[in-house]
């Protein structure tokens, strides 16, 4: 955290849940990343994680599927 309260928190992937978070504002963008903001210049919380939650997982079997009229391209 910056001095006027404002940073990216650096969270596990699979974080689903903030405990003891003294921050006023919390954004998560499209890729996971975490920032708060108007809270004290040093800030303490827990968290829980479960990996298998993680955004970053492998693909599943549908995605390698390419259809038939979009192969040729």
């Amino acid at each position: 955290m910056n001095a006027f309260g404002e940073g990216l928190l650096t969270l596990p992937d699979g974080t689903f849940r903030l405990k003891d978070l003294s921050a006023v504002k919390m954004q998560r963008n499209g890729l996971g990343a975490v920032k708060v903001g108007e809270g004290p210049p040093l800030i303490r919380y827990r968290l829980e994680f479960d990996p298998p939650l993680s955004i970053d997982k492998a693909p599943d079997n549908c995605g390698g599927l390419v259809h038939r009229k979009k192969r040729h391209l």
